[in-house]
């Protein structure tokens, strides 16, 4: 989803976990540095199933998320990208 704004990549994420049925467990992890020096931040220590307390808590992680102004996860994939076009 390079390239793609906070907005879609958000609701898109969104609606993935929305889908999930109540058998399903999932966590999710997003990977950017952090001000501690972290390099992901993630929704929970464990698998959470999918019910709907969980998802709405999902919901709320992924609404306070920060905005980036950039969608591109590795400058180097960038530059590779461009200089192999050379």
């Amino acid at each position: 989803m390079v390239g793609r704004g906070d907005d879609a990549l958000k609701t898109e994420l969104k609606r993935d976990i929305a889908n999930l049925s109540p058998l399903q467990q999932f966590n999710v992890l997003i990977f950017h540095q952090m001000k501690d020096g972290a390099q992901y931040q993630r929704l929970a220590d464990h698998l959470l199933m999918a019910t709907p307390s969980a998802k709405a808590a999902a919901f709320d992680f992924v609404d306070r998320l920060p905005s980036r102004t950039s969608t591109i996860p590795c400058p180097r994939l960038k530059r590779r990208s461009a200089s192999s076009r050379n």
